[in-house]
């Protein structure tokens, strides 16, 4: 299989081997209604990776606890590839992964400053945190949630987000994504290995990048950004 990525005007085809696990996410800026972009700019990344035209890739959105065919999460229907989507604060994230489901999710720092957030979100020992490391471990948390399939059915206190891999058949690996100040972002990926990680920053200034995710209380720069797919 090959990765067909556009460029300017044109489009450049470069082989890609699917047996090392790949996770891409892609970050822009909402410009109109957020989940109508979110699918937009989806589609677009689906289109520059395959090839086929963005109208063609099919979701199914079957509810996994109803059976109703009209709002269940979108579940791309492709053999290889994993997909999730994330809005908030006027920003979009999309991710694609060939190592197996896959999570995203990006939260505005304010949007999680409500009395009774902590309490209903984040374990007693992830509560004493800054608002912005409350809010990290917030979207690990909604990033491995949507990744395993099972959303907010599991009550996210009990989900242990303090290293960058969550036990489980397979693991879930973490990563904590580079945004712009005020904002939380993180992508998760089930996998037996740990996948490599791309991020790529499209009408964002400063760099993308992402880092395995660590404690919330830790303080670290983040590493070099990692460039766009050849």
């Amino acid at each position: 299989m090959a990765l067909r990525v556009a460029r300017g005007r044109e489009a450049v085809t470069a082989p890609v081997a699917l047996s090392r696990p790949e996770l891409l996410v892609v970050l822009s800026r909402v410009d109109g209604p957020a989940a109508a972009c979110a699918e937009v700019l989806l589609r677009q990344v689906l289109a520059e990776l395959t090839g086929t035209p963005a109208a063609a890739h099919v979701f199914d959105r079957t509810c996994q606890r109803c059976g109703d065919r009209s709002h269940g999460k979108p579940v791309l229907q492709h053999p290889s590839l994993h997909t999730s989507r994330s809005y908030a604060g006027g920003m979009l994230a999309v991710a694609v992964s060939t190592a197996g489901p896959v999570g995203v999710d990006v939260e505005q720092v304010s949007g999680t400053a409500f009395d009774g957030f902590a309490e209903v979100a984040l374990a007693p020992d992830e509560r004493d945190g800054t608002p912005s490391e409350r809010t990290r471990a917030w979207t690990r948390k909604e990033a491995v949630l949507k990744a395993r399939g099972t959303g907010l059915s599991v009550d996210p206190r009990t989900v242990d987000v303090r290293r960058d891999r969550v036990p489980g058949r397979p693991p879930c690996h973490l990563f904590d994504v580079a945004v712009p100040d005020g904002m939380a972002c993180a992508a998760a990926g089930l996998s037996h290995r740990r996948p490599r990680v791309r991020v790529e920053g499209r009408g964002l200034s400063g760099p993308a990048a992402a880092a395995p995710a660590r404690a919330p209380t830790a303080a670290a720069a983040p590493p070099p950004a990692h460039p766009p797919a050849p």
